[in-house]
């Protein structure tokens, strides 16, 4: 869902910028169908633009990779409310997604991260780069980030927002 959004901007990133990355992607392997098909399609070698595939982790794994680095990117072509993304943001991550599906209503753009449209290669880049080069504004969006997947994600409120909905069912039907 978006793996050739990576390999092309990578590629970017490597031929114009300076940047020294690793750009790790979990829940992918070589013997995935997604990466076979869009390596042979991109004629790409994923250690000459410096993707690393990861595989399959663990909440526990998953947790310390994110921490690790520097950028969360999600790069999907089609979401609902994609839970990585969610949890980048309780990690307080600095974000960068596509507009596809429920991303766009999770983080506002250039408020707790920043939208690119879909599939938009040279924009992933750029907002790579602004995010590095502009430390003041990856820790705004970062910090931002973190203080909307709190509230959001408070189960004590989520609870009580659902019993709310109940009651309010169950008193329409005795009425």
């Amino acid at each position: 869902k978006g793996f050739e959004t990576i390999l092309s901007t990578a590629d970017l990133l490597i031929r114009n910028s300076k940047l020294n990355f690793v750009w790790r992607v979990i829940g992918l392997t070589d013997k995935s169908n997604s990466v076979k098909i869009v390596k042979k399609w991109k004629k790409v070698n994923l250690k000459s633009i410096n993707v690393e595939l990861l595989g399959f982790k663990n909440d526990k794994e998953i947790t310390e990779i994110l921490l690790s680095s520097d950028i969360y990117c999600q790069v999907s072509h089609i979401e609902n409310s994609p839970n990585s993304l969610c949890e980048a943001m309780m990690l307080g991550m600095k974000i960068i997604a596509t507009n596809a599906g429920g991303s766009a209503s999770l983080i506002r753009d250039n408020e707790e991260g920043i939208i690119i449209q879909d599939g938009d290669s040279l924009s992933m880049a750029g907002a790579i780069v602004e995010l590095i080069n502009d430390k003041e504004k990856a820790l705004r969006l970062s910090e931002n980030a973190k203080i909307k997947a709190i509230v959001t994600h408070n189960k004590s409120m989520i609870i009580a927002d659902l019993l709310k909905v109940y009651e309010s069912i169950i008193k329409e039907w005795h009425e």
